[in-house]
């Protein structure tokens, strides 16, 4: 009988016991989700807090916008006048004024002279020689035109090429035929031999089609100042 109602006590303690770990479990658990609940809401809230400062700390924009202020238009620089092309010995004449040691017209009188005398065919002997007793002088066959066998209808531009150099462009040479050339070329004073000689000359005629090929270094190209001397016939 005694054991029997030990048995009962056992077994009721065992039931309020048990109870009393589910009571103590369930009064933990609901403990627990309180406090996630309160951390949950306070982060929210937290979160909620920052973005209405930031919200609040941006300015908003104003309806109008401020117009930009416009650049005033630059004004195009103005184009520098170009030169005209000016050929090379008008450019050296033009940099630095150069005096030549003998006058113009005795340049022009020396080139004449050579290309006369370069052509012409009545100043060898029988034997084809040259007879320097035959070379024309710039003033040969005086008062009768007819004969010259050059001479220049058209003096052309001369410009000091250097302190004993002429140089011309354009000479414009008649011969006694009425054939026509137009010659570029140098005259230079040789004051050691006292020569003018005659170099560079070039036909540059525009009518021609085949143009005259001069030969370098020839015995006309070296005119002594006698044979200039004289005038030739004026028309």
């Amino acid at each position: 009988m005694r054991k029997r109602r030990r048995n009962s006590f056992f077994r009721v303690l065992g039931i309020i016991l048990a109870l009393c770990v589910v009571i103590a479990g369930m009064w933990l658990l609901g403990t627990l989700l309180y406090r996630m609940y309160n951390a949950t809401a306070d982060n929210i809230e937290n979160i909620t807090g920052l973005v209405n400062i930031k919200t609040e700390s941006t300015p908003k924009p104003t309806s109008e916008p401020t117009p930009e202020p416009t650049a005033e238009p630059t004004p195009e620089p103005e184009a520098e006048p170009t030169a005209e092309p000016v050929s090379e010995p008008v450019q050296a004449a033009s940099k630095e004024k150069i005096e030549v040691c003998f006058e113009k017209e005795k340049a022009n009188r020396a080139a004449i002279t050579a290309l006369t005398n370069y052509f012409a065919t009545d100043i060898y002997d029988g034997k084809g020689e040259l007879d320097y007793d035959k070379i024309h002088s710039y003033a040969d066959t005086y008062e009768d035109r007819s004969k010259y066998l050059i001479y220049d209808r058209e003096s052309g531009i001369w410009s000091p090429k250097n302190s004993n150099t002429w140089h011309a462009e354009t000479l414009e040479l008649e011969f006694a035929s009425g054939k026509f050339m137009v010659v570029t070329l140098d005259v230079t004073y040789d004051s050691t031999n006292d020569l003018y000689v005659i170099s560079n000359i070039q036909d540059i005629s525009e009518d021609t089609e085949e143009p005259v090929e001069f030969t370098a270094g020839s015995t006309f190209y070296f005119v002594i100042p006698t044979l200039i001397e004289g005038d030739r016939w004026a028309e």
